[in-house]
């Protein structure tokens, strides 16, 4: 069986259409990853259970999100320290004065790292990994405490914007 003229030039044009697409589909990946640029920081936490933190999980300065976190391990040579490595945007200034902290998303339980803190003044952290970091001297309460205790507080605080009953008789 023999392929006539007009069945190879369409045998052609599909190979090299072939070709072409899985170039692109192989280059566009590469290409995102080239420009998709981020800096590599790492942080400590002790005293605290980052039960709910995620790999993925946002980084945020101010509620903005500037990146992602990459990987929660412990330290091996202390293991009261969780080590969280985050990767955040390549234009964000990370200066020497800023620490990182978890912050909760709503009643889910989930967490985010949250970057606060930091000068304009203060020289940016250089490109190694240098983690910015705080350490809290307290034991953070547990979260039905901690939720009891701010109802209590929202509680006594509704109380005094009451008005006076007795003023409203007269």
């Amino acid at each position: 069986m023999s392929i006539s003229k007009s069945q190879q030039t369409r045998l052609g044009f599909f190979m090299v259409a072939g070709v072409v697409i899985a170039c692109v589909l192989v280059a566009i990946p590469l290409g995102a990853s080239f420009t998709n640029r981020q800096k590599t920081f790492f942080a400590y936490f002790t005293g605290e259970s980052l039960s709910g933190l995620e790999q993925g999980a946002q980084v945020k300065f101010n509620g903005v999100p500037i990146g992602k976190v990459d990987k929660i391990t412990y330290d091996p040579r202390d293991l009261a320290r969780v080590r969280v490595e985050f990767k955040i945007q390549q234009d964000f200034p990370m200066k020497k004065d800023m620490f990182a902290q978890t912050g909760a998303m709503g009643i889910t339980g989930l967490k985010y790292v949250e970057i606060q803190g930091g000068s304009n003044s203060a020289p940016c952290l250089s490109r190694t990994r240098r983690s910015p970091q705080k350490y809290r001297s307290w034991r953070p309460l547990p979260g039905r405490l901690r939720s009891l205790w701010e109802r209590l507080n929202s509680c006594s605080i509704t109380s005094i914007k009451l008005p006076n009953p007795i003023a409203l008789n007269r």
